[in-house]
């Protein structure tokens, strides 16, 4: 499911849009950000984690801190980092 709090309808062929967050990560495998938008830097961890079914965090816009987000028990990545850094 997609979430962005600025698109209010979209025709998504291949996956669900929301403009509830909470539900558009409910129960997902992965969370890729690909937008820096205020909204996800105020993101509750320990609350998120609850709501996913496996915490992984995708980061393509340097929206978290890594040893915060490791910290709260998610796996993260975050793009451009590069392959000496990969954990």
């Amino acid at each position: 499911m997609a979430h962005d709090p600025y698109v209010k309808s979209q025709n998504y062929s291949l996956t669900n849009f929301s403009n509830d967050f909470n539900e558009a990560v409910s129960k997902a495998d992965v969370l890729i950000f690909t937008t820096n938008h205020k909204q996800y830097y105020d993101i509750n961890l320990d609350d998120l984690k609850e709501r996913v079914r496996t915490p992984i965090i995708i980061d393509g816009r340097n929206i978290f801190q890594k040893e915060v987000v490791k910290t709260k028990g998610f796996i993260y990545r975050k793009v451009g980092e590069g392959a000496n850094n990969p954990f």
